[in-house]
């Protein structure tokens, strides 16, 4: 994403989601800067900032291509609008579905 700044430090973390609300992100991240969301799912995956993710509500993020490209992404940084300091869930609409979450903090 263009909107990575380099003098952050990053962390990946696969987080895997399923048919329940799944906390992807803390609320509160201390140093918290960027956000990436991505979908490494084969279906669809629905995200929501400070809410429990519902499937069919809030945030959708498409699923991995036909050649395992993430297509649906949320990204959070202050040159994309700015950061929320609320929790981030996510759901699919079936087990396993993993969702790469990146923090930038400072």
């Amino acid at each position: 994403m263009s909107n990575m700044p380099d003098y952050l430090t990053y962390t990946h973390t696969n987080v895997v989601v399923g048919g329940a609300s799944t906390l992807l992100l803390a609320a509160n991240t201390a140093g918290l800067k960027y956000v990436l969301v991505q979908n490494l799912a084969t279906d669809q995956v629905y995200i929501k900032v400070d809410a429990a993710a519902v499937v069919g509500q809030g945030i959708q993020l498409p699923q991995m291509d036909v050649n395992g490209n993430a297509q649906g992404a949320f990204e959070m940084s202050p040159g994309s609008g700015g950061i929320s300091l609320d929790a981030i869930y996510g759901i699919a609409g079936g087990a396993g579905r993993v969702v790469l979450v990146t923090i930038g903090t400072s």
